[in-house]
């Protein structure tokens, strides 16, 4: 029975009891009805906040700025500390967290449009506007995951290359986030908003259905039953009071309350309606304190407008920039808080509607104290579902700091460009510079000459007065403690450079600053500043770096320029104590003086060589007399002070000489020359030392070959050259000779000259005329191949050098022959830089040394990634020495006929928290290259004597147990390693009978007289002996015997397959059998198999290793195979 009906009865029964019931319901009615506007009202004004839940991601958008300004810093070594990688880690970390919270946020509003869909299943208009609501969060999911998948990528960019990731952020995601996600989480937010309003006017229609049906039967309610109205109240009255106490609780914060009525009329229609409103509610409060939370700590200025371009709300960063409280802000136009000169003519509603956006990249805003704040601008319209525009977002960041830095970098940039020929000049303009950008009271620039610091720059005179002190002599104790500093970080032991050469000093309110100046890493003077009250920042700090590294080259520029007067004034004085000729042109009637001197430096009699000037310019070269006639035109024309010009000339022998010819015009009072008269001097013997002088700076001194300097510069001639011709290409060979070194150390240095030459000689005749042979250094040649048009060409000049090469050289009686390993790399690389060239080829050239020398190899770019896979390993080792981050593994030996265990080798690991554990054959060679193997060797050494020593006194079945420790070769070439071997035994306490120490039979082989020295020091302390890999080097009966070796450990290439390879088997039978001869032990290294255990054990091999055995375990699992006693069987 519904409603209406309900009141049917009620006219018919008991009309005036219904009627008094029904006007009580009125009341009640609008009780509800004034608790629901109050809640409604409540409502609206948290959901407006609630559109802001975009300024989520802002957070996100200020946190990833941040970070790649770290970033940045640390790229470019302007700020590089763990502090800063800390840093950026917890960036990334608070970006991740911001993300999960609003996938957690777009979650929960899913579910909540899920459950909505679920109460709404009698209403169909309700359940299409929910399922609507739902594909316009799926929407927003979609969009927001590519967003996340950007900054994911953004993330591997910032490991990879941080331009890469600047120039992704600012035209891929930024502009995805600000015109893609921002404007529909917006939209969104606003229809829901608009749903709220019609479901609270559906609630309010009921209502008002209610109403009219309450005055009808109240209006018939006298002649209604009492019965009837007693029943009316029950079905009317009691759910209209749940709604209003339901009302209530809602107003006083309780949005979790629900009306729990079940009628099917009106009432029950209003309080599914109710509580579904209440569920809305929720949903759009969820993100409430998110977006409260990022507007509080948004670094940019936000600021919402409505369609008016009048400001609703504003973020804490706009206050801070405006320097003013929010309030006073809230409900004025946007346009006044730009400074009056601004242009906003783009700065309207309907610009801003037309183009969906608006930027101004550089604007002023007026702030409240009345200054001018220089910031970035961007307003973004927001639009509803239905496409009507709602308002403006707008965005602006504070750039004042950084286009000062702009500005001061212009400024020094200018200054640089002014600069004239006069060092002194320009030290005083850098010395104003430097006043000037530190807004300083004075600044001066101070040179130390003879330990004295002389006033060579000044900015502005000091005119205050100390007490006590002069400012010179402030200075002068900075300028000394500058200097002092650095000569004490400038020892062998610390070669790091520090900044101790900027020394500040702050002396009640005044600061004193002193930056020191260095010329060839050597302090040759001081920048010093004076302010009051003034703080130094970063910026500050290198602005002053940058200057007085700029006074040191203006200073090294006057070094030069005094030597080089010194030089010309010397040269002048030698030139006159010389007997040079003379000539003096009468320019009225052009004829010429030449004295006899002149003359006879020509190789001319007296009267061979006639007056006139043409009689010059006739023996002048070609080439040079156009320039001669130019010089003399050009000082009688008063356009240069005197005439000098250097030319060539022709000597009566038909040879031509370099003349130096130095002449003054005589002029008359109105300045017209009427005379020109100089002197001539003969300087061919100066210019063929310069030209041998420049040969020698280009060329090498033993071959004659170009050197590095010259290849270079013609390298970067054709890397130009392929760069404008498309069809032009190029290879480059770099060539080293093998076993130079046995050469020079067997017949001499003077026999291995003799071979680079001959050398040099060869490779000259394997290339063409158009191409370059130089040579590096040492016995390293270049090659630069022009015009090469296949690979081809190039290796067939590379087969044609190894053909050459590989004929003997005679020196001497000494009949020589060597080989070359060559490198090839082409320029379809597309280099810049020489360099680079080089490097690829001299890869490649170690890449064909590898494979065996006396070849050639072309360059891939897998070799240089291996390059950098090897630099980075032994970045990795030398870090990985300072933290330790090494650790031991121990593999057990065992006895094969009792199968008990008799010792372990100690394996060194390394642990890499990307790669995991890296093989010892990926770094050892690394670290037997650089040298590292020393460090990592006595490493290893002492932690295996100690972790044996603590296993011997914690477990008395490890009493006889022996530790193995491998010695690199490099290990044995340190004259202290056997009193390094005895220091360690005496710090970890084990005994020297206990330790064994496993060398190579290359070891053995090199410096065998040291080798052989130490092993016997060694085992007069009690060390055992092995040799390690026996087999594979240079096996040698001889060593066994010189060198008393305990053990021989046979190289699991020979255990392998050993008991089904007859060749492989006659080998471990030999060196068993040649063990026992020599009473040596044996110890077969790679056992896998019980098979492989017992024919050794029938071989009379007393111990074996292997995986048969055990694994190479970590220090706590073999701490567990002590305790646990166990011996080792197999089948």
């Amino acid at each position: 029975m519904n409603l209406k009906q309900k009141l049917i009865c009620a006219f018919l029964g008991a009309s005036f009891l219904l009627g008094a019931t029904s006007s009580i319901s009125l009341l009640n009615n609008l009780r509800v009805r004034y608790s629901i506007d109050q809640v409604t009202q409540s409502s609206l004004e948290e959901f407006v906040s609630s559109t802001e839940v975009s300024l989520v991601l802002q957070q996100i958008q200020a946190k990833l700025r941040e970070l790649l300004e770290k970033k940045h810093q640390i790229s470019y070594h302007i700020e590089k500390s763990e502090a800063n990688q800390t840093e950026i880690q917890t960036l990334k970390k608070i970006v991740l967290q911001d993300l999960a919270k609003v996938s957690k946020y777009l979650d929960l509003s899913e579910q909540a449009t899920l459950n909505g869909i679920e109460l709404a299943a009698l209403d169909g208009q309700k359940r299409l506007k929910e399922e609507k609501e739902l594909e316009e969060l799926k929407k927003i999911e979609s969009v927001f995951l590519i967003h996340k998948t950007n900054i994911i990528h953004l993330f591997n960019l910032v490991n990879q290359d941080i331009e890469l990731a600047a120039v992704f952020f600012k035209q891929e995601l930024e502009p995805h986030f600000e015109t893609k996600l921002i404007p529909l989480i917006v939209e969104y937010n606003h229809d829901a908003r608009g749903e709220l309003l019609a479901e609270v006017q559906q609630v309010e229609g009921a209502i008002n259905r209610a109403n009219i049906l309450i005055l009808l039967s109240t209006a018939l309610a006298f002649a209604s039953a009492l019965g009837l109205g007693s029943f009316i109240s029950r079905s009317i009255a009691k759910p209209l009071i749940k709604l209003t106490q339901a009302a209530n609780r809602v107003s006083e914060g309780e949005t979790t309350t629900r009306v729990n009525i079940k009628n099917q009329d009106e009432i029950g229609v209003l309080a599914t309606a109710f509580n579904q409103m209440l569920d809305d509610l929720n949903t759009t409060m969820v993100s409430k304190s998110y977006v409260d939370s990022i507007i509080e700590f948004m670094a940019d200025a936000l600021i919402v407008l409505d369609t008016n371009l009048v400001i609703l709300r504003i973020n804490p960063a706009t206050a801070k920039i405006l320097e003013i409280a929010p309030n006073e802000i809230i409900g004025k136009q946007i346009t006044t808080l730009f400074s009056s000169e601004e242009n906003l003519d783009e700065l309207s509603a309907e610009k801003i509607v037309s183009k969906g956006k608006i930027e101004i990249f550089e604007t002023y805003w007026l702030t409240n104290t009345g200054n001018r704040k220089l910031v970035s601008f961007s307003a973004t319209a927001m639009y509803n579902q239905q496409g009507k525009f709602q308002g403006v977002v707008c965005v602006a960041q504070d750039i004042t700091e950084r286009k000062q830095s702009q500005a001061r970098l212009a400024k020094i940039n200018e200054c640089f460009l002014s600069f004239g020929t006069d060092p002194t000049a320009n030290i005083y303009r850098l010395t104003t510079l430097c006043g000037e950008l530190l807004k300083a009271v004075s600044a001066r620039y101070y040179r130390l000459e003879k330990a004295k610091a002389c006033l060579v720059g000044q900015w502005q005179a000091l005119e205050d007065k100390l007490e006590g002190n002069t400012y010179d002599s402030i200075f002068s104790q900075l300028i000394q403690q500058c200097c002092e500093d650095s000569y004490s970080r400038h020892t062998p032991q610390s070669s790091q450079d520090t900044n101790t050469n900027l020394k500040i000093l702050t002396h009640e309110v005044k600061t004193y600053i002193c930056q020191a100046v260095k010329s060839k890493e050597k302090i040759i003077g001081a920048l010093c500043a004076y302010q009051h009250n003034l703080i130094l920042n970063e910026a500050d700090k290198k602005i002053i770096g940058i200057i007085a590294a700029a006074i040191g080259v203006e200073e090294q520029r006057r070094e030069i320029q005094e030597a080089l007067r010194e030089s010309e004034e010397r040269y002048a004085l030698a030139t006159r104590g010389t007997n040079d000729g003379l000539w003096d042109w009468d320019l009225n009637t052009n004829e010429v003086y030449f004295s006899p001197r002149w003359k006879s430096m020509l190789g001319y009699q007296e009267k061979e060589v006639g007056n006139s000037v043409e009689s010059w310019f006739n023996l002048v070269h070609p080439q040079d007399v156009d320039q001669l006639k130019a010089a003399i035109a050009s000082h009688l024309q008063a356009q240069t002070p005197q005439l000098e010009k250097e030319y060539r000339i022709l000597h009566k022998d038909g040879n031509y000489r370099w003349m130096l010819s130095r002449g003054l015009a005589v002029r008359d009072r109105d300045g017209k020359p009427y005379r020109l008269a100089g002197s001539q001097a003969d300087i061919t013997a100066s210019k063929a030392a310069e030209t041998e002088l420049l040969h020698q700076v280009f060329h090498d001194a033993l071959t004659g070959l170009p050197n590095r300097l010259l290849f270079t510069e013609q390298l970067e001639q054709s890397i130009e050259r392929a760069r404008q011709q498309e069809h032009y290409s190029f290879a480059v060979l770099f060539l080293d000779l093998d076993r130079f070194k046995v050469v020079n150390d067997s017949l001499g240095h003077l026999i291995g000259d003799q071979l680079l030459i001959a050398i040099a000689r060869r490779l000259k005749m394997c290339v063409r005329p158009e191409d370059t042979v130089a040579r590096l250094g040492g016995d390293e040649f270049t090659i630069l191949l022009e015009n090469i048009r296949k690979v081809e060409d190039a290796t067939q000049i590379a087969e044609r050098i190894q053909n050459a090469l590989a004929l003997p050289f005679n020196f001497e009686g000494h009949e020589v022959f060597t080989s070359a390993s060559i490198g090839i790399a082409f320029s379809t690389t597309g280099y810049e830089k020489p360099e680079d060239l080089l490097r690829d080829a001299d890869t490649t050239m170690y890449r064909a040394k590898g494979l065996g020398k006396a070849r050639y190899a072309v360059f891939d770019t897998s070799m240089h990634a291996q390059a950098v896979a090897l630099l980075q390993i032994e970045t990795y080792l030398r870090r990985a020495i300072e933290r330790q981050e090494f650790q031991l593994h121990y593999q057990p030996i065992v006895n094969l006929e009792t199968r008990e265990l008799v010792g372990f080798e100690a394996l060194i690991r390394l642990w890499h928290p990307e790669q995991g554990f890296i093989s010892p054959g990926e770094f050892i060679p690394v670290a037997e290259e650089t040298g590292l193997i020393i460090q990592i060797g006595t490493w290893v050494l002492r932690e295996a004597c100690r972790q044996m020593h603590e296993w011997q006194q914690k477990f008395a079945t490890a009493r006889n147990l022996k530790i193995s420790v491998n010695i690199s070769p490099k290990q044995f070439r340190q004259l202290d390693l056997v009193t390094q071997v005895r220091q360690i035994l005496q710090e970890t306490g084990l005994n020297a009978r206990d330790l064994k120490l496993e060398i190579t039979e290359s070891t053995l082989v090199e410096n065998a007289d040291l080798v052989a020295s130490m092993l016997r020091e060694m085992q007069a302390l009690g060390i055992g002996l092995s040799i390690d890999d026996f087999g594979t080097g240079y096996s040698s009966l001889s060593y066994l015997h010189r060198f008393a070796i305990d053990t021989l450990k046979i190289d699991k290439s020979f255990i392998k397959d050993f008991n089904t390879d007859w060749e492989k088997s006659k080998i471990v039978n030999t060196v068993i059998a040649l063990a026992a001869t020599l009473g040596i032990d044996v110890i077969a290294e790679g056992v896998e198999t019980p098979e492989q255990a017992n024919l050794l054990q029938e071989l009379k091999c007393q111990f074996g290793q292997g995986f048969l055995f055990s694994r190479p375990l970590d220090a706590q699992a073999t701490e567990a195979l002590i305790a646990a006693k166990l011996e080792c069987t197999w089948v």
